[in-house]
């Protein structure tokens, strides 16, 4: 954006709760520019957190790495925010998550004219129940109930995906649109 303008995507931000491995954040830096989205906000980040893995892994995206705010508390990172939306893979929550697709639209909305933050936990562990109480929303990402747990970067990669897709932001907009024939099926290639 240029000058005063502000996008809605200005207005997101991504928290990490006590990130471990390097790689997860490099990677998620560049799941965020992907995006659209630059706000990285590290809770307890490890002191090598701009180390060569994961600027191996920020490959683009450095700067998200370089800019991140830093935090001592979930609590800290959290004051100036609106809207706090907790990600969980609901193994050993009483109370059930809402589903990230159900949310999206809400986050998108919310957005517009408020502070919105998604919060990440440990990749071990994840959020502790004093963190998640300081959260408005919990949400799931609707992956296998038989194996709900996602890598930490890829867990960031399908909420901003989602997240994006519901604010229908075009970061690339073809020129024109490819008409593609119907193709023939392999029985009908064979007669």
């Amino acid at each position: 954006m240029t000058g005063a303008q502000q996008s809605w995507t200005d207005n997101l931000a991504v928290i990490m709760v006590r990130p471990e491995f390097l790689g997860n954040l490099g990677a998620t830096c560049r799941v965020m520019k992907n995006f659209g989205f630059s706000d990285l906000r590290l809770v307890e980040a490890p002191k090598n957190y701009k180390s060569a893995e994961a600027r191996m892994m920020a490959v683009g995206a450095f700067d998200i790495l370089k800019e991140a705010k830093l935090y001592d508390s979930l609590e800290e990172a959290v004051e100036d925010i609106n809207l706090t939306i907790a990600t969980s893979a609901g193994r050993k929550r009483k109370r059930p998550l809402k589903n990230l697709s159900d949310m999206s639209g809400e986050i998108v909305e919310a957005a517009h004219t408020n502070k919105v933050a998604i919060v990440f936990g440990h990749e071990r562990n994840g959020l502790r129940d004093d963190e998640l109480s300081l959260c408005n929303k919990k949400v799931r990402i609707e992956s296998s109930l038989e194996f709900p747990s996602m890598n930490l970067a890829q867990a960031v990669c399908a909420v901003m995906y989602s997240i994006n897709l519901a604010g229908n932001i075009n970061l690339q907009q073809p020129s024109e649109v490819i008409k593609v024939p119907e193709l023939p099926t392999l029985s009908e290639t064979r007669q």
